[in-house]
């Protein structure tokens, strides 16, 4: 930029108030938030709040929204540049995850809940039911009586309301159980879909009952399942209630990282298939279809992570995506 002297060369990017990436400087800006937070930006991807600077300007003119910016930067870009942070540089591993869901569980009922999924799980059908994308597993506000395992595939509950908006409450993935609310609820508030091709096998909600009853392990681990949809559900209360839109994606794409590699997927770290429609991510992280796609521009430019044919695909800043999505993790980096 003329008339900024830099140890280094820096970028500069414009974000509005709310926390929205509107662009990287210096490009074309239409639509200003009350307020510009100037970002520097160093190699190799140091970022750098430097402040706010109320805006309001009469006239709907590139120059004239980029003036404030240039005035503030210009006096503070040499300062900011000598700023040393300690910031991971681009290509480096995860941010590690200390705590697991598995640290967190109490070591006193670690084997009592292992016993219980293998006694739950022998006592379902033997034969797996196929699905294909896009069945109906349970009816949103019908009778159910059945409880289900997933052997295979992503399944999803989902509450459509009347005028045809959706949300994607929760998804399931590979042997975690589902419609465990038919145990207390003779008709079922939502709709459990498969969002791929899948195999799962179930039980009748009253033979789960006796089967609890006599068993405590049982017992147990369906209640453990319930603490897991509840803290998932925790977790997207606070994205959806506090979270931009920079921070629901990004938390969207790392916690079904996290999730799969905590089952096993080890490529998960780096990729993992993806088998939602944009439509349906915008369903479930509460934004338009616009918006999302907008965000996935801007991470892939940024060189945090790009979809490529229904695969995440994490590149070289992905550093910098945990950290947009880090304030609304729990724990586990869920």
């Amino acid at each position: 930029m003329r008339g900024v002297r830099a140890i280094r060369p820096v970028r500069f990017a414009i974000f509005g108030e709310a926390g929205s990436l509107l662009q990287l400087f210096p490009v074309e800006i239409d639509d200003i938030a009350a307020h510009f937070f100037v970002i520097i930006e160093r190699p190799p991807g140091d970022r750098v709040i430097l402040g706010t600077m109320p805006s309001n300007p009469p006239k709907e003119t590139t120059a004239y929204a980029i003036w404030p910016v240039y005035l503030l930067t210009r006096t503070i870009a040499t300062a900011a540049c000598s700023i040393q942070i300690d910031t991971p540089p681009q290509g480096s591993p995860p941010l590690p995850n200390n705590l697991t869901e598995a640290s967190l569980t109490r070591p006193e009922i670690k084997a009592l809940l292992q016993r219980g999924k293998a006694e739950l799980l022998a006592a379902m059908s033997p034969m797996p039911q196929l699905l294909q994308r896009g069945d109906i597993v349970v009816q949103m506000e019908e009778p159910h009586e059945y409880i289900y395992a997933i052997e295979s595939g992503w399944l999803s509950r989902s509450r459509t309301l009347a005028d045809g908006r959706r949300q994607i409450i929760v998804l399931f993935l590979p042997s975690e159980i589902c419609g465990i609310k038919t145990i207390f609820m003779t008709r079922q508030p939502d709709a459990v879909e498969a969002l791929t091709p899948a195999s799962t096998r179930r039980i009748h909600y009253k033979e789960a009952c006796d089967l609890a009853a006599r068993d405590f392990a049982v017992a147990m681990h369906l209640a453990w399942q319930l603490a897991q949809d509840e803290r998932h559900l925790h977790n997207w209360n606070v994205r959806l209630g506090r979270a931009n839109g920079e921070e629901r994606l990004a938390a969207f794409l790392l916690e079904l990282r996290n999730r799969l590699t905590a089952l096993g997927v080890t490529s998960a770290a780096t990729r993992y298939g993806l088998p939602l429609t944009q439509q349906q991510i915008a369903d479930h992280i509460g934004l338009t279809t616009v918006h999302v796609g907008r965000l996935l521009r801007r991470f892939r430019e940024l060189g945090m992570v790009d979809i490529r044919s229904n695969e995440v695909v994490f590149l070289d800043n992905v550093r910098l995506l945990e950290e947009i999505a880090r304030p609304m993790q729990d724990l586990v980096g869920e």
